[in-house]
């Protein structure tokens, strides 16, 4: 139990935390392309509609996360820079 509120608390929780909302998405949504892609059964017109959802919408959100966490970690280090002046 320990274990568990320990790794909940490290990648999930804080204010940088390692494993975020956007990238849960992103990985939920690569999921369900490569189901589709390999041969999940739907009509084509929606496996080709998915696919390129997902194409679009994982690299976005995974970019959009990156942009956040920089600047997060900039705003964090120039705090701790100033709190040592």
């Amino acid at each position: 139990m320990r274990f568990l509120r320990l790794v909940r608390n490290k990648f999930f929780a804080g204010k940088t935390p390692d494993i975020t909302p956007a990238q849960l998405i992103a990985i939920v949504g690569a999921i369900i392309g490569v189901a589709v892609a390999a041969g999940l059964p739907l009509s084509r017109d929606l496996q080709d509609r998915i696919i390129q959802l997902v194409s679009v919408l994982a690299p976005l959100l995974i970019v959009g996360d990156g942009i956040v966490r920089h600047g997060r970690s900039r705003s964090l280090s120039a705090k701790d820079f100033s709190s040592e002046q």
